[in-house]
């Protein structure tokens, strides 16, 4: 028997990316250097949970680029320094 990975719904990813905008305003905008935020995405190319030709993470459904700016953010999976 094989299980297919349920997608995330429209409904949880705006809701995961709501908290994030809502911790990235009350950090003050803060944004990473661009050498972590490439870091970062760096990372994200090679997991095995970034999808959309690594646009979306499969984890929390967010838009990965963005998300990598924010100083705020962390990885959902704990794989950025």
């Amino acid at each position: 028997m094989t299980f297919k990975k349920k997608r995330k719904s429209w409904i949880s990813k705006a809701f995961n990316f709501t908290i994030a905008v809502f911790k990235h305003i009350i950090d003050g905008f803060r944004k990473t250097s661009r050498f972590n935020w490439q870091l970062r995405m760096l990372t994200c190319m090679d997991c095995e949970h970034s999808k959309n030709e690594w646009k979306e993470c499969d984890v929390c459904g967010c838009p990965i680029e963005e998300k990598a700016k924010w100083k705020s953010e962390k990885c959902p999976k704990n794989k950025w320094k």
